[in-house]
């Protein structure tokens, strides 16, 4: 169960016993958990409180449901955990700065922190389920561009034809002028997740990724690609448990087979291309860039994909790794077409990736 529906489950417990969790305070309950700590139980109890108790005497009812559910679902209490200072001896150098630091607060960390900054590669099975929990919650603005449309606005150009129908109404007297700006609509987003079998350890991270940002985007496509191309789009939108997520994951297309991402983006540029959602569109490859299909090929289908779209962000997780290079035949083919590439290692990586929606904002439009 994703972390979102088990926030949502807990406001039909809620709702049952009498508080007020209707689908509004739900909604701002999940956005403010986002916010915080979610695998912390304190952050989750507080964000909950705020949003859904409505008089004093719903608190004492909201913990009783709180302990009794969370205690079920298997929220583990993971209260922040202390960072110790090793103190030297005394008559060692830095002793008397030591002993003055002591009077400080003791630097914390959550566990979520840690987290975010835990390299996947690397992670427990646990810590690999709790990241995946946490790639759930990221946070995915729209990336949009100007319309040509215009709407009524506080400033921007005259609006003649209001301004004139206004001083019709007041005889010819200026009261003030009347503005239009124009709009801005929302840019398709495309994900494509590399499944081949370099790529085997990571596909999990990749298709996580690419649900969380086509469940916040309704513009957003998402597709695999190992030796052909296929739309998951729908399959990521739907609900699913853990255990469908993982029988999903094991049956996708192409599941660590061969490595041709050329094809794969020729596929995608010919079948989803100019009036496709390419155009315009920002795209996200998530890929290490292992190509068994020719390096050319794989360049110049870039290069049609770079003329085509309005932004290309490539999230590498290898690249996290100490003293890589981008020295392979597929990345170094791809290198010139790339507006951004991200290190995909961690969930702070992730977020980094999808932060860059938001600066897709700027700038002239392809389409």
């Amino acid at each position: 169960m994703r972390y979102s529906d088990l926030l949502v489950e807990f406001g039909r417990r809620l709702r049952a016993a009498g508080v007020d969790a209707g689908p509004v305070q739900v909604r701002t309950m999940v956005q403010a958990v986002a916010l915080l700590d979610p695998l912390d139980p304190a952050d989750v109890r507080m964000a909950s409180r705020a949003a859904c108790c409505t008089a004093p005497e719903q608190i004492a009812v909201h913990d009783r449901v709180f302990d009794s559910f969370f205690g079920q679902a298997g929220l583990p209490p993971r209260p922040p955990e202390t960072l110790g200072i090793e103190s030297p001896a005394p008559g060692t150098p830095g002793a008397d700065d030591a002993a003055e630091d002591q009077q400080l607060p003791v630097t914390s960390a959550s566990r979520t922190e840690r987290l975010r900054r835990r390299d996947l590669a690397e992670a427990t099975a646990t810590e690999r389920d709790d990241a995946l929990l946490l790639i759930d919650s990221l946070v995915v603005r729209p990336p949009t561009r100007v319309s040509a449309r215009r709407q009524r606005a506080p400033h921007g150009s005259v609006d003649r034809r209001r301004t004139i129908r206004q001083l019709q109404r007041t005889g010819g007297e200026v009261s003030h002028l009347r503005y239009r700006a124009r709009t801005r609509r929302a840019r398709p987003v495309v994900v494509i997740v590399d499944v081949s079998g370099s790529m085997r350890s990571w596909v999990d991270v990749g298709l996580r990724f690419a649900r969380r940002v086509v469940r916040v985007l309704p513009h957003a496509e998402a597709f695999t690609a190992g030796t052909r191309l296929a739309r998951v789009t729908g399959a990521l939108r739907a609900p699913t448990t853990e255990r469908l997520w993982r029988e999903f994951i094991a049956e996708v297309p192409d599941f660590a087979g061969g490595t041709r991402l050329g094809d794969a983006l020729a596929a995608l540029l010919d079948d989803w291309g100019r009036r496709g959602p390419l155009r315009g569109a920002v795209v996200v490859v998530f890929s290490d860039g292992w190509e068994h299909g020719g390096a050319e090929r794989l360049g110049r289908q870039m290069e049609r994909l770079r003329r085509l779209t309005h932004r290309i962000i490539w999230i590498n997780p290898r690249s996290g790794q100490e003293g890589w290079q981008p020295q392979t035949a597929g990345m170094s083919a791809v290198m010139p077409s790339l507006d951004a590439l991200v290190a995909g290692h961690t969930v702070e990586d992730l977020q980094g990736a999808a932060d860059l929606f938001s600066t897709a904002n700027q700038g002239s439009d392809n389409a």
